[in-house]
This record gives C-alpha cells, sequence and structure tokens, in this order.
C-alpha cells in the first residue's frame, strides 16, 4: 500500500484504506508503524473535500502520532497535518476549522517548544508546521482565535529571541531596562540579535509571517480616481488596500500615474481648445475696433455638455493622486478578535516589542517588511492606551520610519 500510495493516493483514501492503515497502528512492529504512516501521509496529498469522513476519522489517531518517541513517525504525522492543511485553506475552510482545533494546536506547539529544548523534528519540516499554521490563521479567524488561545505567542516569542517570556505581568525587561536598545530592551534586544544569527533565516520568516496573521487585518480602503483619463484602471475599483498598498508606491506606478496625468492635461486642453472655438464671437461694428476676445470676457458656458475651463482645472487637480475612499472591512475577523482582548492583548504585548528588536537586528528585506508589516497592523489596530502599553519608546518608532 505504501507503494500504491505513491501513485494512487485518492484511490486509496476512497476505498477507506486511511482507517486500514492507520486504526491498528499500535499493535504493528516499529518498522511496519513507519511504513504505515508513510502511507497514510502520501494519501493526506491534495484531499478532496468528498473523502472528508475518511479524514475525519483517522484524524484523532494522526494527532496522537505528534506525541510518539520516534521521529520518522512524527516526521509523517507533521506530513500529514501539512497536507491536510494545505488541501483544505482554499476549498473547505469549514472542514479545516474543524480539523485544526486547540488539541491538534497543542500537539504542534509541543513540537515547536520542547520541553527539553531540542526539537525533535527536522529543521525543514518545523519550517514547514509555521507556514501551515499562518495558512490556517489565515484561511480562518477561528482558527486564529485558536492559535492564539493554545499560547502560540509563547512559542513565537522563543522561536524570535531564544528565550522564553518573563511570568511577570509588567515585563520590566522589554523596554525599560538598562542598556536596552530598542523596544524590548535589555535582555529581548540582545538574546534577538544573537538567535537570529544561529536560527535558519526560513525558519524566521514563517514565523513573522504567523505573526503578521494573527494581528488584526488592516482597514480596508479602495483606490478611486476622479477622472477615467487619470486611473488605469478606467473608474474600475482596485483589489488594492488603498494606502497601505505597497504597490502603488514603486517606480513603476509612479511612472504610470506621470503618463496619466500627462494625457489628462492634454484631454482638458483639446477640451478647452473646442470650447473656445463652439463660442461666438460678436461682430465687430463699423465705429468701434475690434475687441479681442480674452478668457475674462468669455461668457459662462451655457452648454451643459461643454466643461468651463475652471471646471477642468477642478477636474484636474482633484485627480492629480487617486482618492482613498474609506470603506468599512468585513467586520469578521477584526471584531472577533475585539472580542478577545486577552489573548490578543498579552500577543501584542509580548510580540510588538520584539518585532521592533528582529527589525533593528536584521539587514534581510524580507524579515524587515514582514517585522514592518505586522507593527502597521498592531498600530491601526490599537487605541492610544493600547499603543501606550505596547510602543514603550515611541521616538523609537520615528526613528524608525525615518530609516525606512
Amino acid at each position: 500500500m505504501e507503494k500504491i500510495s505513491e501513485e494512487f493516493p485518492s484511490s486509496i483514501v476512497r476505498e477507506g484504506g486511511l482507517a486500514a492503515l492507520l486504526n491498528y497502528l499500535d499493535f504493528f512492529s516499529i518498522a511496519v508503524q513507519r511504513t504505515a504512516l508513510q502511507a497514510a501521509s502520501n494519501c493526506c496529498r491534495n484531499v478532496s473535500p468528498e473523502h472528508f469522513t475518511m479524514i475525519r476519522g483517522v484524524w484523532p489517531i494522526i494527532r496522537n502520532c505528534l506525541a510518539y518517541s520516534d521521529q520518522r513517525l512524527v516526521e509523517f504525522a507533521c506530513l500529514s497535518v501539512i497536507r491536510v492543511i494545505d488541501s483544505y485553506h482554499r476549498s473547505s475552510v469549514e472542514n479545516l476549522e474543524s480539523l485544526v482545533d486547540t488539541d491538534l494546536i497543542r500537539a504542534i506547539n509541543q513540537l515547536l517548544l520542547p520541553a527539553g529544548g531540542s526539537p525533535l523534528i527536522a529543521s525543514n519540516t518545523y519550517t514547514l508546521l509555521l507556514r501551515a499554521l499562518a495558512t490556517s490563521a489565515r484561511a480562518s479567524p477561528t482558527i486564529t482565535l485558536a492559535l492564539l488561545e493554545a499560547d502560540i505567542a509563547d512559542t513565537l516569542y522563543q522561536i524570535l529571541t531564544g528565550v522564553l517570556p518573563s511570568a511577570s505581568e509588567n515585563h520590566s525587561d522589554q523596554g525599560d531596562a538598562i542598556g536596552g536598545q530598542g523596544l524590548g530592551g535589555g535582555l529581548a534586544d540582545m538574546t534577538v540579535m544573537e538567535n537570529l544569527a544561529h536560527r535558519p533565516k526560513e525558519q524566521v520568516e514563517e514565523a513573522l509571517s504567523l505573526v503578521s496573521e494573527l494581528l488584526p487585518p488592516l482597514p480596508k480602503g479602495k483606490l478611486v480616481s476622479t477622472s477615467p483619463h487619470l486611473h488605469p484602471l478606467n473608474h474600475k475599483e482596485s483589489s488594492s488596500d488603498g494606502v497601505f498598498d505597497h504597490k502603488a508606491y514603486t517606480e513603476k506606478s509612479l511612472s504610470r500615474l506621470v503618463k496619466a496625468r500627462a494625457k489628462a492635461d492634454r484631454a482638458a486642453a483639446r477640451l478647452a481648445q473646442a470650447a473656445q472655438a463652439s463660442t461666438p464671437n460678436p461682430e465687430p461694428s463699423a465705429v468701434s475696433a475690434p475687441v479681442p476676445v480674452t478668457d475674462e470676457a468669455l461668457p459662462p458656458a451655457t452648454n451643459p455638455e461643454t466643461p468651463s475651463q475652471d471646471a477642468e482645472d477642478n477636474m484636474d487637480s482633484s485627480a492629480a493622486l487617486p482618492a482613498v475612499e474609506a470603506t468599512t472591512a468585513a467586520p469578521d475577523r477584526t471584531e472577533m478578535l475585539r472580542s478577545k482582548q486577552g489573548v490578543v492583548g498579552r500577543f501584542m504585548q509580548l510580540l510588538v516589542p520584539i518585532l521592533v528588536d528582529v527589525y533593528a537586528a536584521s539587514v534581510i528585506t524580507p524579515v524587515r517588511i514582514k517585522t514592518l508589516t505586522g507593527l502597521l497592523k498592531a498600530v491601526s489596530f490599537l487605541d492610544s492606551d493600547g499603543l501606550k502599553s505596547v510602543l514603550l519608546v515611541s521616538s523609537y518608532i520615528i526613528i524608525l520610519g525615518i530609516r525606512v
């Protein structure tokens, strides 16, 4: 069956092969257990939603295998979990929510933050688990809350700093300690630099991605142009996030905006010439000298189809930059997170200062982008009191913005 699972995994799942492989797993020898679980992990690749009942039936067995002492068994169980999440995060979020529950998250947490200090799983599997958790959090706010309630903040803190968070509530080692360089302060910023130097950068990036997915989303907005000549989408709504869309600030976007502005200016000039040509000039009398017609002497345009020059100027100036139309984002994720002030507040208290230290300690561009994204999400979500409690040295944020 292990050989068949490499070529025809869906056939095994459809015919109930997963249950045959795993129901009596504990009665097999270690070698047979490894083969059976490897075949099961192959069957979990690209699982169809119609086979969810088959996955659900063996899911407790796979979850229990995460706590086994044999490394290869744990590796195959991790691969099964990762592949199921990859299969269901787009096609069936409801099924994913029923699988990625608190019990599974705590089992994964034990692998990411082992009691002995050394992870049982390989480094690549460790990275894939972090990515799978970030994928789950992105797909469902329910899973996001489950992750926060399962103390994923402690695990992420340890990944980014190399030490466990302090048990005290005041976190005196994170902002007001002597010798602190960033918001993390004291012990935290030193350990962050040392930890980032030794931990694989892929793990750091995936951990930061998970932090970003667990934070509340950015406020949504849409770019709206007041001129059909200026906006490249020609009055179509943009799917961007308004002022938070980083693509709007690239050289390519600037060049496109300049070209659109020049096109709008040419169109305005043609309309102005057409308006002047369509205005009848008064007949010169034999007694009086011909009076040149100036812009001030022109009567206001009465034709509703012909805009005046002032209207064109106003249209052009208002269309010089795309306006951000405020829209109300879908309240689901944000409102759900606001309803859990305790776990969300602790997550912010632990990790927002560390994000600043990670930014200061790293020179890798993707890492810095992810940390700034997390900081932007936190600042846009917190109120004034929350910002005071999290950002203990507000001037450091200003310096951070100047550096960017």
